[in-house]
């Protein structure tokens, strides 16, 4: 195992008050239950009588089933309202595609197609569906269809809340009726995303990947293989690798396709699953190179983000923090640019810049992985912070946290502990840390931390965890 400081876990969390600590965050539990979200397809007029904005919300005593820890949603067949009823298979298709589609991301728990049709016709109330299917969200919507143009209106709605959360309304023609189903249930994955599991930067990657992913069977490759990536996992790198290879050989000469392939081999060198690191890094670079040129002038924040990392991978640390630079100027609320620019300017020596960069990060993504926290800690030990970064580690360690992220966040709360001169805790955190990290010891550490400026704090930071007992 490695101590890779983007081992995205999809422990996602809501966003803590300012300053931290970090109260209720990684728990899947509480982010399931906290996140609202949406999707209405709003026809004017026609939506008085079924949809309303607010009703009662549903109660969980009455449940019929256990709320799952992921995000829950139940898409109801949507209603034709053109008066004709030989028009439904145009609803039902469209509901039957976004079940699909939204069934194959890992990261959402999502009623199959034969449940919710059910319900199809019936004037059943939000907070009845969510309780006899054990659902959060409902996501409800209708077509109408005059001449040769279709509108469609849709919303998804809290149960628990009993709040109306999001809606749009979409105006088509119906020339290719294919087109406008895969289209529609594009945006609406893209939406279910933003507000369920990935926050705004679901939307840069869709916009940023639209040369690789043009149909919609491309664009399921894409989602299914950016989820099985952000597993950060041995199985889910594997997958990934296929999927996105898939993409590559139907786009080689795209950006998109060489960046994802370069960001592939990023993740196996980071997770040490390649005999030859160098030989791995080598493709990286020149997968980003080739993405490099083919973007010309017009490099994108996501292709600064890549090069930087690059960069500080062979300790070119003031051409590594230029790239981080320019990727935050192009995307000023991108929480991704963000959080990378901060682990590069930690790094490279730049902390304070370092804590800012991740704080920003964190409040314009409130859903974020664990390990943007975990680098802000280690950020706030760097400048003697110890309180703050403290705080933050104990809640992740009494979180369901586990594997290399918890091996981190021991292993820095026994560095706290001895320069705050409390041997005793220090020993304690470095046992629980080779519970956590069989193989933890102080050159693996020092691997992990091998592109950084600043050598003699590592060294100070590794004879504290040789004072507790780690070696």
């Amino acid at each position: 195992m490695s101590f890779s400081g983007f081992e995205l876990k999809h422990q996602l969390t809501m966003l803590p008050p300012q300053p931290m600590p970090v109260r209720h965050v990684w728990r899947s539990a509480a982010f399931a239950a906290g996140l609202a979200v949406v999707l209405i397809i709003l026809a004017a007029v026609t939506w008085q009588g079924r949809f309303t904005y607010d009703f009662e919300p549903a109660d969980l005593t009455r449940y019929e089933f256990e709320l799952p820890e992921k995000p829950s949603i139940a898409v109801l067949p949507f209603d034709n309202l053109s008066g004709d009823p030989s028009k439904d298979y145009l609803g039902e298709g469209l509901t039957e595609n976004i079940i699909a589609v939204l069934a194959s991301t890992p990261d959402l728990f999502v009623i199959a197609r034969n449940s919710v049709f059910t319900y199809k016709g019936k004037p059943t109330k939000v907070q009845q569906i969510a309780e006899e299917l054990g659902v959060r969200y409902v996501m409800e919507g209708s077509i109408q269809v005059q001449d040769d143009r279709m509108r469609v209106v849709a919303q998804l709605v809290d149960a628990l809340d009993g709040k109306h959360l999001w809606a749009e309304q979409y105006d088509y023609a119906l020339n290719d009726i294919f087109k406008l189903q895969d289209d529609l249930t594009e945006k609406i994955l893209e939406e279910v995303e933003v507000k369920l599991t990935l926050g705004e930067q679901a939307r840069r990657w869709r916009a940023e990947m639209r040369d690789v992913a043009s149909t919609i069977d491309e664009f399921r490759t894409f989602v299914e293989g950016r989820s099985s990536y952000l597993q950060w996992s041995l199985e889910g790198h594997r997958k990934a690798e296929r999927l996105y290879r898939d993409l590559y050989d139907r786009h080689p000469d795209t950006v998109s396709s060489n960046r994802l392939m370069s960001w592939l081999h990023v993740q196996k060198f980071m997770m040490q699953l390649t005999k030859t690191p160098a030989e791995t890094l080598s493709t990286a670079r020149h997968f980003a190179d080739k993405a490099v040129d083919l973007s010309g002038d017009d490099q994108s924040s996501e292709t600064h983000n890549l090069v930087g990392l690059l960069d500080l991978f062979e300790l070119k640390h003031e051409s590594a923090m230029e790239h981080a630079e320019r990727a935050v100027a192009l995307s000023p609320n991108g929480a991704s640019a963000h959080t990378l620019a901060g682990f590069i300017k930690n790094m490279s020596g730049q902390v304070d810049e370092a804590v800012e960069l991740m704080r920003l990060a964190i409040r314009l993504e409130p859903i974020y992985p664990i390990t943007v926290a975990i680098d802000l800690g280690y950020a706030l030990i760097k400048l003697e912070r110890y309180g703050e970064a403290q705080a933050i580690f104990k809640e992740i360690a009494t979180s369901n946290s586990s594997g290399p992220a918890r091996g981190r966040v021991l292993a820095y709360l026994a560095v706290i502990a001895v320069f705050e001169n409390d041997i005793g805790a220090a020993s304690e955190y470095v046992s629980d840390l080779k519970k956590a990290v069989p193989n933890a010891n102080l050159q693996l550490i020092s691997k992990f931390h091998y592109t950084e400026v600043d050598r003699a704090f590592i060294e100070r930071m590794l004879n504290a965890l040789r004072r507790a007992g780690l070696h």
